[in-house]
């Protein structure tokens, strides 16, 4: 008959390993290639955004773009102001921030540039 292996000589079968993620090896995967990842962002907010204009004006008539583009585009307009503004605020907090830790020539070309720049606006 056939020839068996005896119990002692069996190996036992390879296990498939594993691969275990963690968080700090996804945020170190987004870090070293951010500008990879932000470029994939915006182009899928691009894609999705045409999606949906396209879908609503097909169901839609442009007519009805125009429609609504009236009622809400003041509220819009507004939005985007305040943030802009709130975003400019917090950078030039953080530059005043920054300030008290620098020395010298550098302090004093980052304050005269904040200065410039606050004046202009």
């Amino acid at each position: 008959m056939g020839q068996g292996m005896s119990d002692a000589t069996a190996t036992p079968a390879p296990q498939p390993m594993v691969a275990t993620i963690t968080a700090g090896q996804i945020l170190a995967y987004i870090k070293d290639n951010f500008v990879l990842i932000s470029a994939a962002t915006v182009l899928l907010g691009v894609t999705l955004s045409t999606m949906f204009l396209t879908a609503y004006l097909s169901v839609f008539d442009w007519h009805l773009l125009w429609f609504v583009q009236y009622s809400v585009t003041f509220g819009l307009l507004a939005v985007g102001v305040i943030i802009g503004s709130l975003t400019f605020i917090q950078s030039a907090a953080q530059t005043v921030l920054g300030l008290f830790g620098m020395k010298g020539r550098a302090r004093w070309t980052h304050g005269i540039f904040l200065f410039v720049l606050v004046a202009s606006i």
